[in-house]
């Protein structure tokens, strides 16, 4: 799927809350961003946080065998203004989306939970 296909199915679960869609493959990829988020980052920026998402999820094979939950696919992280959900390819660390999404007291959980399963099942297709 495209990333444009991607931003289209999140926007109509997420609404304003979405501010950024990315997908990565093997060093290269497609960003969509709200434009009060896109004034925010260069190219030069959004190839800087690809290099490091793809290089966290090369390095979480170590947290698999630390805490034997099985395969690592997707994280979270949580910073103060936003959700960063990083999915990765089952066949490719190396490939995956990565989305950001506000954290206002509208997005729960299982809104994340439901966007890692769009990402495993759908969007990887």
């Amino acid at each position: 799927m495209t990333v444009d296909e991607v931003w289209e199915h999140l926007v109509a679960q997420y609404g304003d809350a979405l501010r950024a869609v990315t997908r990565f493959r093997n060093g290269q990829f497609e960003t969509r961003m709200r434009d009060d988020v896109r004034a925010l980052y260069t190219d030069r920026d959004d190839q800087r946080v690809v290099d490091e998402i793809t290089l966290g999820q090369l390095l979480s094979e170590r947290l698999e065998t630390e805490f034997k939950c099985g395969r690592l696919t997707g994280t979270l992280h949580l910073f103060d203004e936003a959700f960063v959900v990083v999915q990765a390819d089952p066949d490719s660390r190396k490939s995956g989306y990565l989305a950001t999404i506000d954290r206002t007291g509208d997005v729960t959980m299982a809104d994340l939970e439901d966007c890692f399963e769009y990402f495993r099942t759908v969007a990887v297709e």
